[in-house]
């Protein structure tokens, strides 16, 4: 997240737990935090996502929210369990 929380987007975390750097974005309005399990009535989320990042640890929900988003809606999604595998987009970043 930290590679776009300065852009012109809107970042949406659904999460029962977070880090304290997300938190604290989340207290300065610089995301929106559900402090919650995502649950199927979520799914709008998606469907209006350019860019689906599933970071659980979780793997038959990050099947279930990669078919979701991925296959169903057509969004660009990546897997944090198995990018290369279960991935439409990486984003690689290195230091010079």
């Amino acid at each position: 997240m930290q590679l776009f929380i300065d852009e012109p987007c809107n970042i949406v975390v659904i999460a029962p737990t977070v880090t304290d750097r997300i938190c604290q974005w989340a207290k300065d309005n610089r995301i929106t935090w559900y402090d919650r399990a995502f649950t199927m009535d979520d799914e709008h989320h998606i469907i209006t996502s350019s860019l689906f990042f599933i970071c659980t640890d979780n793997g038959e929900l990050n099947d279930t929210l990669y078919d979701m988003g991925g296959k169903k809606h057509r969004v660009w999604t990546n897997r944090s369990d198995a990018p290369l595998v279960h991935a439409d987009l990486l984003c690689l970043h290195h230091l010079n």
